[in-house]
């Protein structure tokens, strides 16, 4: 929604300071100092025009703002009230000091777990399987937050299982840091501001093995992280001792890494016949999902019964305009122990009765709607926001497609494409598919990746193509002529 006549005005003590920054062309404040012990932050704009929400964006992150944060409070101290220096200070408070009824109930679990004595990644694999599989993890509700009730119950909140995973790992003996960040959507970290404002979600981060992992959603295991956490500035903090009474946290800002591309594939080899009498096209499909993408179903595919397993599976692999029949199907490494260390692995045999026509003698057949809906972008108005690509993906497709005897695919080259964005002569995004022909099979290979996370405005074209390319070639269709 527009707005008009918007003006902002903060009025305080003196003795009271605060830092403002503004975001997205939102105008700066200026600070008048009365005589009469009360300053003033204003800052107005006769008219904010509305944005509308585009796909490939982070709408809520692109809308005018400001953040302000308490500096000084000059009645108490003359030091720094909010600083990175004092939240980590809360930091180890609320995360890392523990009780003694805690201390006995962490010791005494990892005493009775008897963590095995391999790599440090299987040592931390271990304790997170143990939390994410026996504590029940809950987004509201009120709980006793204390570790050793929480150890009992087998129940807390996510605040819980933050200080739970970070007390276990402690007491492991696993170096670790709590890794704080903002969320890339609406509100990103701003190494710049130094406040507690983006101080929101956490991590843990394993220098030894350079992997973060997430405490507190069942979604996720060592190795994978949001998407909308990656390639954010954060505050990385650890324990450090003066002596045996006086422990804190050292921290410094530096950027979370952004997932390979590779980590999350998506790749299918199948085999695609046809019965021209009935007009049904048959394929025998293997596809593996890894990284997030295996993850979305590892993370509950065990908590949900036979009947709506039947029921996910028709959605995702269905071949044009819902006519599509599950003949059979297998899944393999579906558990959540698997999330970010086996691909979950799918094997199908599938009848589509959608994607053949005949048109006289000649036989139609929709080879695109093979792969699924692939993603459009298409958009009337002029692009007003950058692009953000989201998580990044590597999509993988070989159709091995049975020519039927007696017949002749005469538009195989249309299957050819190659769209690709290029940035700093190296490939940024591509979409590319090519036809070969060999023993009665026409082999085709599709390859789709997308390398980074976020473009200007101005690349939107460029991307849009790649984008585009996918949504084209799932419209393809073989014409068969007789011979």
């Amino acid at each position: 929604m527009p707005r008009a006549g918007v003006e902002v005005i903060f009025a305080y003590p003196s003795k009271l300071e605060y830092i403002v920054k503004c975001y997205n062309g939102f105008p700066h404040f200026v600070l008048t100092e009365n005589e009469n012990g009360t300053n003033y932050l204003k800052a107005g704009t006769g008219y904010i025009p509305a944005i509308e929400k585009e796909l490939y964006s982070n709408y809520e992150a692109n809308l005018m703002r400001y953040e302000f944060t308490l500096s000084y409070n000059r009645f108490i101290t003359s030091l720094r009230v909010y600083s990175w220096a004092s939240a980590c200070k809360n930091l180890y408070a609320n995360t890392f000091q523990l009780e003694r009824n805690e201390e006995s109930a962490i010791s005494s679990l990892i005493k009775k777990l008897n963590i095995p004595e391999r790599t440090v990644e299987d040592q931390i694999r271990f304790i997170e399987n143990w939390v994410k599989s026996e504590i029940s993890i809950a987004e509201e509700g009120e709980f006793d937050e204390r570790l050793n009730e929480v150890i009992r119950t087998k129940q807390t909140s996510k605040y819980g299982a933050i200080r739970l995973m970070v007390a276990m790992m402690d007491a492991a003996g696993i170096d670790f840091e709590l890794v704080i960040t903002g969320d890339n959507e609406d509100q990103p970290f701003d190494p710049d501001f130094n406040g507690f404002n983006y101080l929101k979600n956490q991590l843990l981060y394993f220098p030894a093995i350079n992997k973060y992992l997430v405490p507190d959603d069942l979604e996720y295991r060592l190795g994978l992280i949001p998407e909308n956490y990656q390639g954010s500035f954060a505050l990385f903090a650890r324990e450090v001792s003066y002596d045996q009474n006086l422990k804190t946290l050292s921290y410094d800002i530096r950027q979370i890494s952004i997932e390979s591309p590779v980590l999350n594939t998506d790749s299918i080899i199948q085999e695609v016949w046809i019965d021209p009498d009935l007009n049904l096209l048959k394929t025998r499909s293997h596809r593996v999902f890894s990284g997030k993408n295996a993850a979305t179903f590892q993370s509950f595919w065990h908590l949900v019964n036979n009947d709506k397993k039947d029921e996910i599976v028709q959605s995702v692999f269905n071949m044009g305009e819902q006519n599509t029949v599950i003949d059979s199907y297998k899944v393999r490494n579906d558990s959540p122990e698997n999330i970010a260390v086996n691909p979950l692995v799918w094997d199908l045999e599938i009848t589509a009765n959608s994607l053949v026509e005949t048109a006289g003698s000649d036989i139609l057949v929709k080879i695109g709607e093979t792969i699924g809906t692939q993603s459009e972008l298409y958009q009337a108005n002029t692009r007003k926001l950058p692009i953000d690509v989201g998580l990044l993906r590597n999509y993988y497709r070989k159709i091995q497609f049975k020519i039927p005897p007696g017949y002749k695919v005469t538009n195989a080259s249309d299957l050819n494409m190659d769209v690709r964005m290029m940035n700093n002569d190296k490939i940024s995004c591509i979409f590319n598919s090519k036809v070969e022909s060999a023993d009665g099979l026409l082999i085709i290979t599709v390859i789709e990746y997308y390398n980074e996370p976020r473009y200007p405005v101005e690349r939107y074209e460029d991307f849009r193509k790649v984008i585009n390319a996918a949504a084209d070639f799932n419209k393809k269709t073989l014409l068969l002529s007789k011979i």
